[in-house]
């Protein structure tokens, strides 16, 4: 009897990391200008701008914007990967209840830096 008893709680621990947790769904933020991370991408870092997470897409609005809209590739308990269709990985991960940091990487371009801000729920 403990062997089935030891069974099941292990097949709830093993669940229990691959249920969605603190992740981020139909919200939108307030966030503070991109920070760039390594050389290049000045043309980003200029003013706040908002984000909206809604059905499994994030878009931007803003006037310097590196991506308008990505869509959700893969979800994680501590963050969502999304591609863009100009190849662009969004990787959205809360820091808390109202707050997100938000990463852009640029794998499809010769760019030699990275993207980052942190959002608040609006």
């Amino acid at each position: 009897m403990s062997f089935f008893k030891n069974i099941f709680c292990l097949s709830l621990l093993v669940l229990s990391f691959y249920t969605p947790g603190n992740v981020v769904h139909a919200a939108v933020f307030l966030c503070r200008p991109w920070v760039n991370l390594g050389d290049g991408g000045d043309q980003f870092a200029r003013a706040s701008f908002t984000s909206k997470i809604e059905n499994g897409t994030i878009s931007f609005f803003g006037e310097q914007r590196p991506v308008a809209i990505a869509t959700t590739i893969a979800t994680h308990p501590i963050y969502d990967i999304f591609l863009a269709a100009t190849g662009e990985v969004v990787v959205a991960a809360p820091v808390d209840d109202q707050k997100i940091k938000i990463n852009i990487y640029f794998p499809n371009k010769n760019y030699t830096f990275f993207l980052k801000t942190f959002c608040n729920r609006t």
